[in-house]
């Protein structure tokens, strides 16, 4: 999906509804081309003040002149090799043209511009040298061709000292460079195929020393760039959903990673090249085009523009290739592979930063893994805490917003009227209320005898995390220090068909847990039940695991997930290490996963069915490896099939189902097997993966009988709802209708569905197993309940008494209803009693389960004055201000006031007497959050936050 605006959100970001793809950013002028484009660099002829986009192009290189940035056109065009990649770098007045086909370095005169260019072409003499990947020339002159012909490395030329004619001055072989950055004597350089980037000193240009290395977050370190005083550099990884990293190298025995920041989390869009402008990152993003992203601070990175030059969406190496951002104009040139070059006006805009630190309320232990949100601004998005419990996040668009805390085991929280302004960092601490655990205990029951299965798998799974164990000799199981909330519960074990109980709330009322299985043959890897792997490959060994996918171009190699109809996220794969699609692949020899052994002497026509992944590419010559899928009966092995290259669903999950007796006859000591080798120095890419594998027996599968699970009859509007298909038949198609639900349809087993709005629907579910096809309508089988409202107030407390916060009104849902108050006291009434003045957060859920949260503001009030009737006795102008701020106040009694900054150091102090009073402050104070706070005789009477902004 892409980003969008779907609301104007300030006046600096105020926007047409047609300039939906941009922010910050706006179309000047474009120049199409018949050639797919590539990498862009821009030259300003300090002669005349003309700017000119150099451009790489499939079959040439390219002149355009954008001095008239709404009417760009090409000028001039030098042909050259068909490459997909060309970069290009100036040095004076000559532009540096590489590419990976042939033809060597193109030296390109552009003296003469507008009217003429001249053109050479520099291969080193005896050198030889031909191609290269990419170019760098730094503040001296030095190029660096990076991947020169390969075994070259990378080379360094002193353009300087001869534009045309270069001496070398040395190279860089220990590692494949992919792309670098140099400053002084310091190179850094991405190492792609390596997963890391390098720091080297190249003072000795003869004789480069490594001073450090540095793993980035996706092992595919494809470009760098470093900031202005070299003490923090960011790097993209070019797969997808990749990060932008931040590092901090101001120590380079303490190379310390900052942030990783993505454009359009989830959709799988992939970074390419990125580029630092002062505070501001400008990055080639592939489909999402150009984003900007504002790096004041770069452990707290936050997108504030991007202008979408591609058709495309997520996934896929199209769209923007390349930006420069350093023309005197400002302008910045985009080349976008399909849609030709760009020039876009940018707008460079501070973000509003936000940090702090999440802690439990009752120990003070910072808590990991909390997520704050900012509700309601356009590009809202969860940050979440670090082991030290600390976040930071942000937003382009200022304003007030309300947050959004959540973590699996404490109460949700809602701060509202958090103040957030351009280039001003606010700090906000929060507290969260854990709820308390419980101990589960349960058993795993034969469905049909319904004795104890001993030893079964159990697993317990929410939203955020999945909890394992094991039955005892007795199928008995017990977790301990449970945390309230919905759960599946799951259960199996070798011999038995695995089951999922839908999600149920638990919260130590609900007694002992009874999980049923049936027998039979199947694992969808979810539980590990003893699979073994042999091997003499090097790596891309068997394991089991979620994938963590890896491409080749536009191919996937390992998969990104597996199959989707089963329970869990796991699978059997060849390495998992993730990187690029070699890091991990089967090198230089075999793997093979063979099954526990089973029985099928009862089955009358035993079936074998699984889904199966197999990818065979790159290396020397043609991929000739293969997938071979075998069965044994315990004294003959038979096979039932080989996939190799080529095969039409390479490169994706394929459903196959074989008869066993078509191969062997089937006996109680059956084992299945699957065999995949990268031959010894092929250097091919081999990828296999199983999941979804099951025995079923044919002749006791006829028509189908169909039956429905599910989760909850009665759900609240906005919830999900898991249906479960628990047809007999084993059924290997689906179609599942839902009146009133989304998705509207369904075709895998165990959907779930969302029904946004109140009312009575049906459901249909329609099988086929092979032999037949069955169907079962539910009338009315779900009624789906209005979601909670809330209408909440409070009473202040008074000198002497404490205050109280009450639930008036509760729509929505069936009573009764229970109360869960984030007081002290954790009270569990309609009416919280004796608050101190604070803000309270109340939960309240309905019998059906349906649950809703608000908050509730109590006040104190000190000699007739409240805190609330506080802020209307004072008056603030400007507020945020650049410079000073004005207070007036009139209060009828002398008061004491501080003005107190975000980590509560005392800026200024004083008395005001009876009357009205007027402060000027603020003058010496830096950017950042403050509050004016006043006391009276009795105690506090309120504060009021100032912001001030850099002038």
């Amino acid at each position: 999906m892409k980003y969008s605006i779907t609301a104007a959100i300030s006046a600096v970001l105020l926007l047409a509804s047609t300039l939906a793809a941009q922010v910050n950013a706006s179309y000047l002028g474009q120049v199409p081309y018949t050639e797919d484009l590539s990498d862009i660099w821009g030259w300003h002829n300090p002669l005349d003040g003309k700017e000119y986009a150099l451009v790489g192009v499939f079959n040439g290189f390219s002149i355009a002149d954008v001095s008239d940035p709404t009417s760009p056109v090409a000028l001039h065009f030098v042909p050259g090799d068909n490459s997909i990649w060309r970069d290009v770098k100036t040095w004076g007045h000559y532009a540096y043209v590489t590419n990976e086909t042939g033809g060597g370095l193109l030296v390109v005169d552009l003296s003469g511009l507008p009217g003429s260019i001249s053109t050479s072409t520099w291969t080193g003499g005896s050198l030889g040298y031909n191609t290269a990947h990419n170019i760098f020339i730094d503040e001296n002159g030095i190029a660096y061709l990076c991947g020169s012909n390969g075994a070259l490395g990378t080379l360094f030329l002193d353009v300087d000292a001869n534009p045309l004619n270069p001496p070398v001055l040395g190279s860089y072989t220990t590692r494949y460079v992919h792309d670098l950055y140099v400053r002084g004597d310091t190179m850094w350089s991405a190492e792609i195929s390596d997963g890391i980037f390098s720091v080297v000193d190249i003072s000795n240009k003869s004789a480069p020393v490594l001073l450090a290395t540095q793993a980035t977050t996706s092992d595919f370190c494809h470009n760098i760039w470093v900031s202005d005083d070299a003490s923090w550099l960011v790097t993209t990884d070019e797969v997808s959903g990749a990060n932008i990293d931040a590092y901090d190298v101001s120590d380079l025995s303490d190379i310390r990673r900052l942030d990783t920041w993505q454009s359009n989390p989830g959709s799988g869009v992939i970074p390419h090249n990125v580029f630092i402008l002062g505070q501001h990152l400008l990055t080639a993003y592939y489909r999402d085009g150009v984003t900007i992203t504002d790096a004041t601070h770069p452990d707290n990175m936050i997108q504030t523009g991007f202008y979408d030059t591609s058709p495309f969406s997520g996934d896929g190496f199209n769209g923007a290739w390349g930006v420069y951002p350093y023309l005197p104009s400002g302008n910045l040139l985009v080349t976008d592979i399909e849609e030709g070059l760009f020039v876009i006006s940018p707008s460079y805009v501070q973000a509003s930063y936000l940090r702090g630190v999440v802690t439990d309320s009752v120990t003070g232990i910072p808590i990991t893994g909390a997520s704050v949100s900012i509700v309601g601004s356009p590009d809202e998005g969860a940050a979440f805490t670090n082991i030290a419990g600390q976040y930071a996040t942000g937003t382009y668009a200022p304003g007030t917003y309300p947050l959004r805390i959540a973590r699996f085991g404490y109460l949700t929280k809602e701060i509202s009227g958090v103040v957030l302004s351009p280039g001003v960092e606010t700090l906000q601490d929060i507290e969260l209320l854990p709820l308390a655990t419980f101990a589960l205990n349960g058993q795993v029951l034969d469905s049909v005898t319904g004795m104890a299965v001993p030893f079964a798998h159990v697993a317990l799974q929410t939203t955020d995390t999945v909890l394992f164990g094991m039955a005892d000799a007795s199928g008995s199981f017990s977790f301990i220090g449970i945390l309230p909330g919905n759960y599946i519960a799951y259960a199996g074990k070798w011999g038995y068909r695995s089951s999922r109980r839908p999600p149920q709330s638990l919260d130590g009322t609900s007694g002992s847990l009874t999980l049923t299985v049936n027998r039979g043959w199947y694992d969808d890897f979810l539980f590990h039940f003893n699979w073994t792997a042999e091997h003499t490959a090097s790596a891309g060994l068997w394991e089991r695991g979620t994938p963590i996918g890896t491409s080749n171009g536009p191919s996937d190699s390992n998969p990104y997930f597996d199959v989707f109809d089963d329970f869990g996220t796991a699978c059997y794969q060849t390495g998992n290490g993730g990187g690029m699609a070699g890091t991990d692949d089967v090198d230089n020899g075999t793997t093979t996963l063979f099954s526990p052994v089973f029985d099928l002497s009862a089955y009358g026509d035993p079936r074998i069915a699984y889904e199966h992944w197999f990818y065979n590419s790159g290396g020397s010559g043609t991929p000739n490896d293969s997938l071979i899928i075998r069965l044994s009966n315990g004294s003959t092995t038979a096979t039932l099939e080989t996939v190799v290259n080529g095969d039409p669903f390479e490169s994706q999950w394929r459903k196959r189902d074989w008869r066993v007796q078509d191969f062997l006859p089937a006996t109680s000591t059956m084992q299945f097997s699957v065999y995949t080798a990268d031959f010894v120095s092929s250097g091919h890419l081999v990828e296999g993966a199983l999941d979804a594998w099951r025995v079923y027996d044919a002749a006791a599968t006829a028509t189908p009988g169909v039956a429905i699970d599910v989760s909850a009859t009665q759900p609240c509007a906005g919830t999900a709802v898991l249906f479960e298909d628990a047809s007999t038949g084993f059924p290997i198609t689906w179609h599942w209708e839902f009146e009133g639900g989304t998705p509207a349809e369904a075709f895998v087993p165990n959907p779930e569905v969302v029904y946004p709005a109140a009312g009575v629907y049906d459901v249909r579910l329609t099988v086929y197993n092979g032999e037949g096809t069955a169907s079962l309508v539910l009338d009315n089988a779900i009624t789906v309940v209005d979601s909670l409202l809330l209408a909440l107030a409070s009473a202040p407390s008074t000198t002497g008494s404490d205050g109280s916060a009450i639930v008036e009104d509760v729509t929505g849902g069936t009573p009764p209803y229970t109360y869960l108050w984030n007081d002290p006291a954790a009270q569990t009434t309609k009416t919280a009693n004796g608050l101190a003045p604070g803000e309270y957060t109340v939960s309240v859920t309905s019998s059906e389960g349906c649950s809703a949260s608000g908050t509730v503001v109590v006040t104190g009030v000190v000699n007739g004055l409240s805190s609330v009737n506080f802020a209307q006795a004072v008056q603030l102008a400007p507020n945020p201000f650049s410079n000073e701020v004005s207070i007036s106040l009139t209060l009828g009694f002398a008061e004491l006031w501080q003005v107190v900054d975000a980590t509560g150091r005392v800026m200024e102090t004083g008395v005001l007497l009876p009357g009205k009073s007027t402060l000027q402050l603020g003058t010496r104070w830096p950017a950042g959050t403050y509050h004016f706070v006043a006391y009276g005789s009795s105690g506090f009477l309120g504060a009021i936050p100032l912001i001030k902004m850099l002038p």
